[in-house]
């Protein structure tokens, strides 16, 4: 007791202490005092929770939360980014050092969208591009840990709808200047990345994607956000989209055994991410990124064409008419597609 009690009065004195030095012109030693203060009161949270059971994890999850904000609020003050990137650090931290045994992706997921919007505000009112970028970094990391470590096939379908909230919120929060720097692009580009990549996991795993439906509505909602994103900035996100598209659902049919039930809604989902992309090209036409979303209607087209001739089936099993359906559909935006300038082949 007396060990946790030392620390945190140290790390408040380091706090006030700073103040001090604030008011004597040295604001480098201050914040240098202040993120000490943040880092020791951390400390002593965590040792107060783990190491000696002085505390339960609710009152250790709501001081590094107060922590938090207390560093979030001494950022703003001072103007001072290192202590926001402490603040951020220990508020990503906060449910990995609060050992519980409640898994409750609710409330996890709750407290880091929390965060995120907060950090992405800060992120937009002072100009600090670095502040979306780990933010990314940090989601990422704990959607990692769960999907990989707690995720079973009944919460399969939250797991993916957490992807598309946080993808959505990073794409449309994730910008702060009219002419956006590297790090706000790359922050924007990563929120629709990260949950391609992670719906690659699904895919693969036939307990996770006995139905198409699930990840399908996860792409279309990703592949939206890409065809939007395309059209405000210079990136060629649109067309890796599409790609990446084209590479989950080959995935999802080399990993499943496809029913007549299952291969109708494949079909669907196929000619709905083309059709998706078509229509943001052709509504686009006249816009300064329909050269983009023109490549990403091609690619989709013709990917899913070609994928829906070579997909995997068994003639006794599937009839062919899905398949003809499938390939009429995607013809019939390809024809549309040839009404384009150089592309009537």
């Amino acid at each position: 007791t007396l060990r946790v009690v030392l620390g945190a009065i140290v790390g408040i004195f380091c706090l006030v202490g700073s103040e001090w030095l604030v008011r004597r012109d040295q604001a480098a030693a201050a914040n240098a005092l202040a993120g000490a203060g943040v880092v020791i009161l951390y400390g002593a949270t965590w040792a107060a929770q783990n190491l000696y059971d002085l505390i339960g994890t609710v009152p250790a999850f709501a001081l590094m939360v107060l922590i938090t904000s207390v560093c979030v609020a001494l950022a703003v003050g001072r103007n001072a980014p290192f202590i926001a990137v402490l603040g951020l650090l220990g508020g990503f931290a906060t449910p990995i050092l609060v050992a519980s045994e409640v898994d409750s992706p609710e409330a996890l997921f709750g407290y880091i969208l929390l965060l995120d919007l907060g950090l992405l505000w800060l992120a937009r009112a002072r100009g600090w591009s670095l502040l979306s970028i780990l933010s990314l970094g940090g989601t990422a990391l704990h959607q990692a840990l769960w999907i990989f470590g707690s995720m079973n096939e009944e919460r399969a379908v939250l797991g993916l709808g957490v992807l598309a909230v946080f993808g959505l919120a990073f794409l449309f929060f994730g910008s702060g200047d009219r002419e956006p720097s590297l790090l706000w692009r790359a922050t924007r580009a990563g929120g629709v990345a990260i949950p391609f990549a992670f719906a690659l996991h699904f895919a693969g795993t036939i307990r996770l994607a006995e139905n198409p439906w699930p990840l399908g509505t996860l792409l279309l909602i990703l592949s939206a956000g890409a065809c939007w994103l395309a059209r405000r900035e210079t990136q060629d996100v649109a067309t890796a989209a599409a790609g990446a598209c084209l590479g989950i659902m080959a995935l999802w049919f080399l990993n499943q055994q496809v029913s007549p039930v299952l291969a109708w809604q494949a079909v669907v989902l196929c000619v709905a991410l083309a059709a998706l992309f078509t229509v943001a090209a052709e509504i686009s036409r006249r816009h300064p990124g329909a050269d983009r979303l023109g490549s990403a209607a091609l690619v989709s087209s013709l990917g899913f064409l070609a994928l829906l001739v070579l997909a995997p089936t068994e003639p006794q099993v599937v009839k062919p008419w899905p398949w003809i359906a499938g390939w009429a559909g995607l013809a019939g935006l390809l024809v549309l597609h040839s009404r384009w300038p150089g592309r009537a082949w």
